[in-house]
C-alpha cells in the first residue's frame, strides 16, 4: 500500500500528462489477506473500509486524480464481491 501511495504522489508531483499516451495502472487484488485475521475473513482486503471508503474506492480516486485513463484489476478471492463494489461505485 505504501508503495502504491508513493507512486501516485510521484506521478502527481511530476505532472506529466501526454494526451497521446494512455496512462494505465494495474491493481492486484487477488490475495486472501490472511495476515489481517478476522478483518478479512469474509471479504477481500481491497474491500475493507477505512473512514467510510473501501481501499478500492480510494485507489480508484487517487489514480483518477493523477490522470490514469485505464485501470486493470487483477482479482482472485472474492471476485464477485469486488465486481459488486465496482457496480456500486459506477452507479453512484
Amino acid at each position: 500500500m505504501l508503495i502504491k501511495s508513493t507512486l501516485v504522489e510521484v506521478i502527481a508531483n511530476i505532472g506529466y500528462k501526454n494526451d497521446k499516451v494512455k496512462m494505465r495502472a494495474v491493481i492486484f487484488a487477488a490475495g486472501l489477506g490472511s495476515r489481517l485475521g478476522s478483518a478479512a475473513e469474509e471479504m477481500p482486503k481491497i474491500l475493507l473500509r477505512f473512514g467510510g471508503r473501501s481501499l478500492l474506492e480510494r485507489h480508484l480516486a487517487q489514480l483518477g486524480a493523477v490522470g490514469i485513463d485505464e485501470i486493470t484489476l487483477g482479482v482472485g478471492f472474492g471476485a464477485g464481491q469486488i465486481s459488486a463494489e465496482l457496480e456500486r461505485l459506477n452507479a453512484a
